[in-house]
């Protein structure tokens, strides 16, 4: 009967070692040339070994947060009106980390004509 609750013992001790999580996550801030922040900046990111997206926008700090990701290799594509878009490549995300890019800074897009067509 000892022995049988020194090995519960030992399965309960162990166990928060199991239930550990290896999810990582990946945010930062997006920002114009100024360094004011962009609100509601369309973020995507990709995983590179499957394909799966995810997609978010930024807040009003222009911070996005993608938490619970896989480990592996992403791609992350950022758009906002008024600027032209910015892609990053090859992000490596170890295990159970938490990267944050920083600031990712937009250049302001080209200005466009438009044509209004009247009848």
């Amino acid at each position: 009967m000892k022995l049988h609750r020194i090995a519960l013992c030992s399965l309960f001790i162990h166990l928060p070692l199991i239930a550990q999580s290896i999810t990582g996550a990946i945010g930062g801030t997006i920002v114009d040339p100024s360094g004011a922040a962009i609100v509601t900046a369309k973020v995507t990111l990709r995983s590179q070994a499957t394909g799966a997206e995810r997609s978010g926008e930024s807040n009003e700090a222009g911070r996005f947060f993608f938490g619970s990701l896989q480990p592996g290799v992403y791609t992350l594509a950022i758009d906002a009106a008024g600027f032209r878009g910015l892609e990053r490549t090859s992000i490596n995300l170890p295990a159970a980390e938490t990267l944050n890019l920083g600031d990712l800074r937009l250049e302001v897009g080209q200005v466009t004509d438009s044509v209004e067509v009247r009848e």
